[in-house]
């Protein structure tokens, strides 16, 4: 098989004899050795092999992988969505019903609010009211309108919340009013009743509500009452006079609280608990009204009479603002002298909408700009 100085390489079929010969004791040790090396030599061909095997394996996954990519990309391009148009046109019915809101409260009208007190920031009279009540009136319906394009909405609720008049409860107010209690009140009805034969001309709608809380500024005591509150407050005479005058109008309906909550149906399906929001205690501190708010809420939601309450709406404290379940409303007024005394933030004057949406609840909120 080999002289002295060539090796040759054995044939498989000779690797095979002198296995067999091996295993019989019979090989010398001259093939013995030949044997070996073949055998570590086609062992290095067989790890270079497999390593090559492997690397072609890698590849074919890649290639695999890059495949189906263009397949599902090709997929995609013959399975393309179709975007139906979710405004329906002119002429066809809309599937959601909804009713709009708009929170009226803080108006205080009778207040004077001198540009000098407030760094240029606010300025406010009764001419400023009356422009002030009007676009409150015709902005509500404007953003009605908009939400109109993808529901119908033949209700409108103008929620009335108290603290229409700034009163005369405190000796600095007295002297600052453009017109007494009895004036402004009056002032206020004549306002309130072009607001509503307004929306009852332009809106359109089949029913327009009107909850309605008191406040806490127009009132003819010194101190707030608890449960005769309602007797001494010159709001709760307006809306009992507003509700008589249009008590024959089948479309006008007044709901007014002696209490402090006046709760109201949405559709037989979202309770809102309506007030005007002063039994919120709010002396400042981290987190603004939002800690005081929801614990308050949370509290009245343990009463029989506020379980499955969907939404506080309230004013007072003259800041837009809302949470999960609660909506606080801005004011009519504006900032203030007394505004940036208790170092509030600035906000300028604005009222809240909203509208519900029968099965989706809370939608569209927004703010009723003044200015």
């Amino acid at each position: 098989m080999s002289d002295g100085n060539t090796r040759m390489r054995l044939t498989p079929e000779e690797v095979e004899i002198i296995r067999c010969r091996r295993e019989e004791g019979s090989v010398p040790a001259s093939e013995m050795v030949q044997y070996d090396r073949n055998v570590s030599s086609l062992s290095d061909k067989y790890s270079g092999l497999r390593k090559k095997y492997k690397q072609l394996l890698k590849e074919l996954d890649a290639r695999d992988s890059s495949l189906a990519s263009l397949w599902l990309m090709e997929k995609g391009r013959k399975q393309r969505i179709k975007i139906p148009r979710s405004l329906p046109r002119k002429g066809k019915k809309r599937h959601s019903t909804s009713w709009a809101f708009a929170v009226a409260s803080d108006w205080h009208a009778g207040e004077y609010v001198d540009p000098e007190t407030v760094s240029g920031l606010n300025a406010f009279d009764l001419d400023i009211f009356h422009k002030r009540a009007t676009k409150f009136f015709k902005n509500s319906l404007y953003l009605t309108d908009l939400v109109r394009a993808g529901t119908d909405i033949p209700v409108f609720v103008l929620a009335l919340l108290g603290d229409f008049i700034s009163g005369e409860i405190h000796q600095e107010i007295r002297e600052e009013s453009l017109g007494s209690a009895t004036e402004m009140t009056a002032l206020v009805t004549d306002v309130l009743c072009d607001g509503i034969d307004f929306l009852l001309k332009e809106g359109g709608f089949e029913h327009i509500l009107i909850p309605c809380s008191f406040g806490n500024h127009g009132r003819n005591t010194k101190e707030i009452r608890s449960s005769t509150a309602w007797k001494t407050s010159y709001e709760y005479l307006m809306y009992s006079f507003l509700a008589k005058l249009y008590k024959d109008n089948p479309k006008v309906h007044f709901q007014l609280s002696r209490g402090y909550h006046n709760y109201f149906d949405v559709m037989d399906k979202y309770k809102l608990r309506l007030h005007h929001g002063d039994a919120i205690r709010y002396a400042g501190g981290v987190g603004g009204i939002t800690i005081p708010v929801n614990k308050a809420v949370a509290q009245w939601n343990k009463s029989p009479a506020g379980r499955n309450t969907y939404l506080d709406i309230f004013g007072h404290y003259h800041q837009s603002k809302s949470d999960n379940c609660w909506i606080s409303n801005g004011s009519l007024v504006g900032y203030n002298a007394f505004a940036m005394k208790i170092k509030a933030d600035y906000e300028p004057p604005r009222q809240q909408f909203f509208t519900i949406e029968k099965d989706h609840g809370l939608t569209f909120p927004s703010y009723i700009f003044l200015e």
